[in-house]
């Protein structure tokens, strides 16, 4: 059989060489092969020639079909890599906002000393309840963020800027976040909504817009409830399910559900594909998503 092929791989060769139409076709492939190299270099030190002759190529769905299948592994491979290195930047940068809480809604004055206020609002409203204090020296430091609005507009006073306050040791820190959930007596005190104080994790920008879209997916009855347990995003699903979300993609899954008024998810999901008389359906069960351990779950963070 190998011995047939070679046969008449050989015959095919020689009935090449012998057609002249053939053989005329490829040397004039070579020779403007040939003529196009020649052309490269030499235009190949100016940039604007080089551009246009570029362009040129592009212009051609052929070359441009070419170039983009022999780019796109390496152009893949890269945009991995950015998005790898992307996530754990900003792992790290999460993990050295360990220690901050941020507080919001506590009113801004002008010459104000922050460490006073975040004393005075975690030792009478966090920590009293429970008979614990803290101290000035176990705060490292506290600031506002943002810039501070000088002119307001409509005749309507700005938000106060939150505070970020970095505890000395993690514990500190935990007990107090632990504790929270104490400022309602103080918010259901409030007429003034602006005057109501929120404790909160120090999440990066990336974290925290990702978080927004969790508690817009709460708003639309699509998951149960959100929160942040030491920069993660944890998920409550309509099954009672605990997942963990750290990408957007992740939450397509809650974007497809239809659920009710009451917040109930309907049997079966409809993507709006349809194939004869067939109706695709998206599978809401609860196998669809995957549970974390129990001991990973942590008081919700409330929301304005």
């Amino acid at each position: 059989m190998g011995k047939k092929n070679n046969r008449n791989t050989q015959s095919q060769s020689t009935s090449d060489e012998s057609n002249p139409t053939k053989r005329h076709c490829r040397d004039e492939d070579d020779l403007v092969l040939n003529d196009l190299d020649i052309l490269l270099k030499s235009i190949s030190d100016d940039e604007t020639t080089t551009r246009r002759a570029v362009d040129m190529i592009l212009g051609h769905d052929v070359f441009k079909t070419a170039i983009t299948e022999s780019l796109f592994p390496m152009i893949e491979a890269m945009q991995n890599q950015i998005s790898l290195l992307t996530d754990r930047i900003d792992d790290m940068e999460q993990y050295s906002r360990r220690t901050c809480l941020k507080f919001s809604g506590i009113p801004e004055q002008q010459g104000e000393d922050t460490d006073k206020l975040i004393l005075n609002v975690i030792n009478k409203h966090v920590l009293q309840p429970v008979g614990q204090t803290v101290e000035l020296h176990q705060i490292g430091r506290t600031h506002r963020v943002n810039r501070r609005v000088l002119y307001p507009t409509q005749n309507q006073l700005p938000m106060p800027r939150d505070i970020i306050v970095r505890f000395v040791s993690y514990r500190d820190r935990a007990v107090v976040f632990r504790n929270k959930k104490n400022l309602k007596l103080y918010n259901s005190s409030q007429k003034n909504n602006r005057c109501r104080v929120f404790i909160n994790e120090a999440l990066t920008k990336q974290r925290a817009a990702l978080f927004k879209k969790t508690r817009d997916l709460v708003k639309d009855h699509k998951i149960l409830s959100c929160w942040t347990y030491d920069g993660r995003i944890m998920v409550k699903t309509l099954q009672e399910n605990i997942v963990q979300v750290a990408h957007d993609n992740e939450l397509e899954k809650f974007l497809k559900l239809k659920v009710n008024v009451t917040g109930t998810m309907l049997p079966s999901v409809y993507t709006g594909t349809r194939s004869g008389d067939r109706v695709h359906r998206l599978n809401a069960s609860a196998a669809s998503f995957a549970p974390l351990s129990p001991s990973m779950t942590s008081t919700p963070v409330q929301t304005k």
